[in-house]
């Protein structure tokens, strides 16, 4: 799988797990998250969707990939009562009060990712209380296809279309966006 589809820096996260089993110590309610969110890699399966999908769009081929409008908000209705998305935001609170990261709007935002996925800063970060947060819910977020939370709500991704002054940026969310990215 493309590390581009990784929502963190999977070494530095290794580095870090290996560096906590070399000192004998246990892994924090946060750190156990971060890697149950995270689960298993993807199978042949996801590996040749992702493979498919980049030869569509290497010649500019996006029409299969654009849905309706309504149908990212049906399905951002149906995630709010699935059990299992409920489940891991309810883990998620009860490992860090969720309160100090939400702007003045409760909104939480995964971090931003650059154009190209060039990611300047792309380490793996435990070290403060925020950095620690943030990798989990970046996580969070990849395996629900989100780009945030509202109060006890979450924001979908959805397509967009963002005129920047070098062009135009097209982003088009996962086709299967209410299937956890992880499962």
């Amino acid at each position: 799988m493309p590390l581009t589809l990784w929502p963190l820096h999977l070494e530095g996260l290794g580095w870090h797990l290996v560096e906590q089993i070399e000192k004998n110590r246990r892994l924090t309610a946060p750190l156990r998250l971060l890697l149950d969110l995270l689960g298993p890699p993807p199978d042949d399966t996801a590996v040749a969707v992702t493979m498919q999908h980049e030869h569509l769009v290497q010649p500019g081929d996006y029409g299969s990939l654009i849905h309706a409008q309504h149908r990212f908000q049906i399905l951002e209705r149906e995630l709010a009562h699935d059990p299992r998305f409920l489940d891991d935001w309810r883990r998620m609170k009860a490992a860090f009060d969720v309160t100090q990261f939400q702007d003045r709007k409760k909104i939480i935002r995964r971090r931003m990712l650059p154009e190209r996925n060039y990611r300047a800063d792309w380490r793996f970060d435990w070290a403060g209380h925020r950095a620690r947060f943030q990798a989990v819910f970046d996580v969070f977020c990849w395996r629900w296809n989100l780009y945030g939370m509202r109060g006890d709500g979450p924001l979908l991704m959805q397509l967009t279309v963002n005129l920047t002054p070098y062009g135009t940026m097209i982003f088009i969310p996962p086709a299967g966006a209410s299937i956890p990215s992880g499962t």
